[in-house]
């Protein structure tokens, strides 16, 4: 993992908010870990995104192109996980 900055609840809004501009075809993002502490407002900040998500298989290597690009954009490290 890179040394990128912390992620605090803003990051985490824009993340999403540009991964809904980005990619526009339906889908479900849950929130993992550290991410939903911090979004809740349990914690201030995270290491990274940590999450889950359903996308169409034809859907899915767009998605995956869409968090990589936002992940270099915003200088944020993103890991998928389970929310199990």
């Amino acid at each position: 993992m890179s040394m990128r900055p912390p992620v605090d609840r803003q990051r985490i809004i824009r993340f999403l908010q540009q991964l809904g501009q980005q990619f526009r075809k339906p889908g479900r993002v849950y929130l993992v870990g550290g991410t939903t502490l911090v979004f809740e407002g349990f914690r201030t900040q995270t290491l990274d995104i940590d999450l889950s998500f359903e996308v169409g298989d034809r859907d899915h290597g767009e998605f995956i192109r869409a968090v990589r690009s936002l992940k270099d954009e915003l200088a944020i490290n993103v890991e998928k996980a389970s929310p199990g």
